[in-house]
């Protein structure tokens, strides 16, 4: 068993993760320069399991318990090229309304495609299933069948994020996961408002 020493600095809590399919909340609490992972399993009321340190175990069992919310393994088709074009069109338009989705909706996004936060930490042992990465290094999802383009890739500009819409400018590029009116299509997450439209609604 571990004792950690409360002192008046210990204690920092942050979400990590949440699957919203099978209603699993990953947070971690920071007691100095040790952390705790904890997985709740919302579903069923209980805690699934706790991890010193990274939480690779953790992040186990938030695998097992995707897998059996995803049942078949086989991937959707990607739409009609119409399809497509419309689709992007309308995610790359949503932005330029309404502003880019917050961080917070941004980082789930981030972790449900990439198994590991914009910081770096890993939630999950490996990343969506759908995500594929081509010759040219672009990170994409497969069942959408977006071109080759930076846009359409599931790569973020970490440095990007940290400035407002009017600091980027109004010619700026915004990536995928950015987009308010993004959809996955194994429905991992849903569009989210953009940071306009959140404001207003204040």
């Amino acid at each position: 068993m571990r004792a950690v020493c409360m002192t008046r600095n210990i204690v920092t809590t942050s979400l990590v993760s949440i699957d919203r399919e099978s209603l699993v909340v990953v947070g971690r609490v920071s007691l100095n320069d040790d952390s705790l992972v904890v997985a709740a399993d919302f579903k069923k009321k209980k805690i699934i399991g706790t991890e010193w340190g990274e939480g690779n175990k953790v992040s186990e069992l938030i695998d097992e318990n995707r897998k059996k919310s995803e049942g078949s393994d086989d991937l959707p088709e990607p739409p009609r090229v119409r399809d497509r074009i419309k689709s992007f069109t309308l995610a790359q338009f949503s932005v330029r309304a309404s502003g880019p989705i917050s961080r917070d909706a941004l980082n789930y996004r981030f972790c449900c495609c990439h198994g590991e936060t914009l910081e770096g930490v890993k939630v999950r042992s490996e990343p969506c299933r759908a995500r594929e990465i081509t010759e040219s290094g672009k990170r994409l999802c497969k069942p959408c069948g977006c071109p080759e383009w930076e846009i359409a890739s599931l790569d973020v500009d970490l440095e990007a994020i940290k400035k407002t819409p009017a600091e980027r400018g109004i010619f700026a590029a915004y990536s995928k996961l950015e987009c308010p009116k993004l959809k996955c299509p194994l429905d991992y997450f849903d569009e989210s408002p953009g940071i306009k439209e959140q404001s207003h609604g204040d």
